[in-house]
């Protein structure tokens, strides 16, 4: 039972590197299914006066909910340089993700999380160095990807830094931490990991 917690804490607290792949090809596939244009203009129109009637009604519910929303919104140049931070904590654990990107392509990705060791059910530096100790053998020798554990006086600090230009995707594929969704031979989308992100809780810090 005690190894089956230490290897789920480890599991869950580990660093998050999250790899939502491009679907160019998806979205081709879609193309080629539209309806014709013709047919959707003239349902469109038979539609406008219920939606118009529809967005009157909504507009004060909408500013409501945007006074109360959390989190900021994805904003992105599609052309440019983007950098987007996202952080939750979750469990005492802190953990901030941020991407640099190119466009939507993502090109770089660090995580910065604060374990404290009462997270960890660890009394201190040494407990959880023999906890920790298979999530630093498991980055070791990856190529593209740089971790680090700091041990304070009641917490670890991990730290880790992708370049996605230099990462073997089949190495990571049994890191702990790592997710992946869809093809990511393509370049890792940085609308899609950020929306994979908040899925899971985490909120753009703007």
């Amino acid at each position: 039972m005690k190894k089956w917690l230490t290897l789920l804490i480890i599991a869950l607290l580990s660093a998050f590197l999250v790899a939502c792949g491009s679907d160019d090809k998806d979205q081709n596939d879609n193309a080629d299914e539209q309806p014709d244009s013709s047919e959707v203009e003239n349902d469109n129109n038979e539609e406008d006066a219920d939606a118009d009637t529809e967005e009157d009604a909504d507009t004060d519910a909408d500013a409501d909910s945007d006074d109360t929303a959390t989190g900021g919104e994805l904003n992105i140049d599609p052309n440019g340089k983007n950098e987007v931070q996202l952080q939750t904590v979750q469990n005492g654990v802190t953990m901030l993700i941020t991407y640099y990107a190119d466009g939507d392509v993502v090109t770089e990705q660090t995580a910065d999380n604060e374990i404290p060791y009462s997270s960890l059910g660890v009394s201190g530096e040494e407990e959880a160095k023999q906890m920790l100790a298979q999530v630093e053998e498991q980055y070791t020798g990856k190529s593209g990807i740089e971790h680090k554990l700091e041990y304070l006086d009641d917490k670890v600090v991990e730290t880790v830094h992708v370049n996605f230009n230099d990462i073997v995707f089949e190495e990571v594929q049994d890191l702990l931490g790592f997710q992946s969704e869809g093809d990511v031979s393509n370049g890792v989308s940085l609308t899609r990991s950020v929306e994979m992100l908040q899925a899971q809780g985490f909120e753009i810090v703007e």
